[in-house]
């Protein structure tokens, strides 16, 4: 590590202190620029006709004869500009991580390829999530402040704190920029107080507010490079931290998403002997626990907050409103050693579009909403949905939340690779919150090889980390034929044929086809006519559970209120009588970038879910809005493999050779249920065990509530099962 000189004179000073300058909405990297290139087919041609694309907005060109294209006036932005390129019958094209110089034009060639039975599982969308129910028991706790007279002196601190000290996975104190950086800070402060810890994480923590701004879309209106909506919208790389900038980044964007925050604040921690570490808040959105060194040996782990403090700073002039920043009850975990990974992670080898999804909810703390919380989770395993409601807590009361994280990549964009590995942490208990169970849900179950738990282990620290991990082996399906008609509503009089048009409530939009089209004569045109109106043109086939939809389409909008109040998407929607409710859709909808503009290409893909019957696709809009809708292409696919079974992969068994606990029935039960097994020889040497939720082995089940049935078979790995009882 970088020794820093605590003495000597002032370095260069980089502080903006509070109402110097402030600004309601971060400045990106002004001006606009150009990407050219060519687009060639997988033998190397050129490639006339193609569309090129700037993902996320409407800047198109066609290619020339030459394969040639030049998409004018791009955004500079940051350097995370998607472009994608498309063509009848060939898997779309995709480039990423693209420059844009102000005034300059940056080069991007990309290929074609066609899509044929070899590669057909570039035709789909891989969603890989995680759910948890968690037991939060104490909602109440102090934010702890940071001792005044807390030393900055090494030989103090714990062994099991100097982990924190070292460079890590996305954590670099040596970086150069960083020590640098690290260096003026220190000289800023006055020579007396450099070895007091507390005012030297504090000038670190005013130093990131002031000088990062949090990349969320409301603070950069239109920008299709912003994180915040590439996360919701698509991002490029391996996974989310290949996607993510580090800490130098961060610096030289000045901008950055939460976990970028809070490493680049632990970076700056370390880089001036001060232990650090990112740690997550509610699951996901990280603050920055530091060392607080009190001189009598003893010490204790605080927290800050620069992302939401760098929005309090910007906005209200607060310079320390998140020093400290959380209670710790909101506290999850930390990694164990000197790493900083994201809370989800996965690899398959190759860059790729990706995104972030999250579901949660919250409910009262009682024996019959625990009921409840199963039961989500029992149709988050099935469906990756929950359909089920209950009361919700008030303000500082315990209570249970289902939460579940994951994300999807488009294996479109994803050249090659055949492989991919995904991990979710399973939170540790502590005094304030416990994780009762979980489960894992996948559009793709056909594909998973194996399932397991490793522990990440740090000697130094004594922390430890399980994690869950889930593979993939991607095949390749089939298409099947399909028969949705006039999907570039070029016939039919006044309205689109095939197409019936749905309004809610009722005459609350004009439905009609538009001269304004993006190939072709003619569009689907529906004007939303109230802030309350859902209307939709939309067209129902026929499909099969575990078969796969993929949807393509050209969208324009034009709000009709300055309010941005409306949107407009292409909507799939699942009908049958298996599924609660009778109906699961989802929706494929794009942040668009301002009140008017032109077309826009959205894609997505769902699985079809137990119980459904029928797809429903929606052209929507939805409140005050006016769209044309075109050029629509779906597809339908089909697995030839059904790989494991759902409850194999989900009770992390890969082979037929273990034995299998499966799920009592039903669940939930009010006074009897049944549960069976299968074993791999012999019933002999099979013991089944029923424990209560605090672990204890019970032989009667007498108050409503989870058991688990836990079931050793031999030397073979051994299964668990919860259970409700409602009375």
């Amino acid at each position: 590590m970088l020794k820093l000189d605590r003495t000597g004179l002032k370095h260069t000073i980089f502080f903006l202190f509070p109402m110097l300058l402030l600004i309601q909405t971060a400045v990106a990297q002004s001006g606009t620029g150009n990407i050219s290139g060519t687009v060639e087919d997988q033998s190397g041609l050129p490639v006339e006709g193609a569309e090129v694309f700037v993902y996320g907005s409407d800047i198109r060109d066609i290619t020339s004869v030459d394969g040639s294209y030049l998409l004018s006036d791009v955004e500079c932005g940051s350097p995370r500009h998607i472009v994608c390129a498309v063509r009848d019958g060939s898997i779309t094209a995709f480039e990423g991580r693209i420059d844009v110089p102000a005034g300059g034009t940056v080069s991007t060639d990309l290929v074609l390829t066609d899509l044929e039975e070899s590669n057909s599982r570039r035709s789909q969308y891989l969603y890989v999530k995680m759910g948890y129910i968690i037991d939060f028991m104490v909602v109440n706790s102090d934010t702890l402040q940071p001792d005044e007279n807390a030393v900055l002196d090494p030989s103090l601190y714990p062994d099991s704190v100097t982990v924190y000290l070292l460079p890590g996975e996305h954590i670099d104190p040596a970086d150069p920029l960083i020590a640098s950086i690290a260096n003026d800070i220190l000289m800023s402060i006055p020579e007396p107080l450099r070895t007091n810890q507390t005012e030297v994480a504090r000038k670190v923590y005013i130093w990131v507010v002031t000088h990062i701004h949090y990349d969320l879309q409301k603070n950069y209106p239109g920008d299709i490079t912003c994180g915040a909506w590439q996360t919701n919208n698509g991002g490029w790389g391996l996974n989310f931290n290949d996607w993510s900038y580090e800490p130098s980044e961060v610096v030289e964007e000045e901008r950055a998403i939460c976990v970028e925050f809070e490493r680049l604040t632990s970076s700056l921690l370390r880089a001036l002997d001060i232990p650090a570490r990112p740690f997550p808040v509610q699951q996901c959105h990280p603050v920055t626990q530091w060392w607080v060194q009190l001189s009598d040996g003893s010490g204790y782990w605080a927290n800050m907050e620069t992302s939401g403090g760098s929005t309090e700073y910007w906005e209200n002039g607060d310079s320390l409103a998140c020093f400290p920043a959380r209670p710790e009850h909101k506290l999850t975990f930390c990694w164990p050693n000197s790493d900083a990974p994201i809370h989800m992670n996965w690899e398959s080898g190759f860059d790729h579009i990706w995104k972030e999804n999250t579901t949660m909810r919250s409910l009262q703390r009682n024996p019959g909403n625990l009921a409840l919380a199963m039961m989500m989770l029992d149709e988050f395993e099935q469906y990756g949905a929950m359909f089920t409601s209950g009361p919700t807590p008030e303000e500082g009361e315990p209570f249970y939340k289902v939460y579940a994280k994951g994300f999807s990549i488009d294996l479109g964009s994803m050249e090659t690779g055949e492989e991919i590995i995904v991990w979710f942490p399973l939170f540790p208990a502590n005094t304030y919150r416990e994780v009762l169970d979980t489960a894992t849900w996948t559009s793709h179950p056909e594909w998973v090889t194996d399932q397991w738990v490793e522990t990440v282990y740090d000697p130094s620290s004594g922390r430890s980390l399980d994690l869950q991990y889930i593979s993939f082996n991607l095949e390749c399906p089939s298409e099947l034929p399909i028969d949705l008609l006039n999907c570039g509503f070029e016939e039919g009089g006044a309205l689109p044929s095939n197409w019936t048009q749905t309004a809610n409530p009722p005459g609350s939009a004009v439905f009609d086809k538009s001269g304004t089209s993006h190939s072709g004569s003619w569009s689907a045109h529906i004007t939303g006519l109230q802030p309350v109106t859902n209307a939709a043109f939309e067209q129902s086939l026929a499909v099969e559970p575990g078969q796969h939809v993929r949807l393509n389409g050209w969208l324009k909008r034009d709000l009709l209120t300055d309010a941005n109040t409306g949107y407009a998407c292409y909507e799939i929607l699942f009908t049958g009588s298996g599924i609660p409710g009778g109906s699961l859709f989802s929706s494929l909808i794009i942040v668009h970038r301002n009140n008017e503009q032109g077309w826009i290409w959205l894609n997505g893909g769902e699985t079809v879910p137990a119980g459904a019957d029928s797809v429903t696709i929606r052209c929507s809009v939805h409140g005050l809005v006016e769209a044309w809708f075109d050029d629509i292409q779906l597809s339908i696919w089909e697995s030839s493999s059904t790989g494991m079974e759902t409850e194999e992969w989900l009770s992390g068994s890969s082979s037929a050779v273990y034995p299998v606990l499966h799920q009592n029935y039903p669940n939930p039960f009010n006074s009897t249920t049944m549960i069976s097994f299968t074993t791999v020889e012999s019933i002999a040497g099979t013991e089944l065990v029923i424990y209560n939720i605090s672990g204890r082995i019970v032989k009667t089940l007498v108050n409503s509530g989870i058991y688990f049935c836990h079931m050793i078979s031999g030397n073979n790995p051994s299964e668990s099962r919860r259970m409700v009882l409602l009375k």
